[in-house]
């Protein structure tokens, strides 16, 4: 039941903005996209899979997660 409540909220977040989109010049529509792409979807992503994630990040070394970045 709460993962259908999750996929709905994410389909009503990402689709209803495309309404207003059709007035927007291209650079802000791939804005919006590329910074949800990016960053947005990841980080949930990350947190819904990785169990603990915040133990993970505090384990591993400052030099280390620069390089991932």
């Amino acid at each position: 039941m709460h993962s259908n409540i999750g996929w709905g909220v994410a389909v009503v977040v990402f689709a209803a903005p495309m309404k207003r989109m059709a007035g927007w010049p291209w650079e802000n529509s791939w804005l919006l996209f590329a910074f949800s792409g990016l960053f947005v979807i990841p980080w949930i992503l990350t947190f819904a899979t990785v169990p603990n994630l915040i133990d993970v990040l505090r384990g591993a070394s400052f030099a280390t997660l620069i390089r991932v970045v």
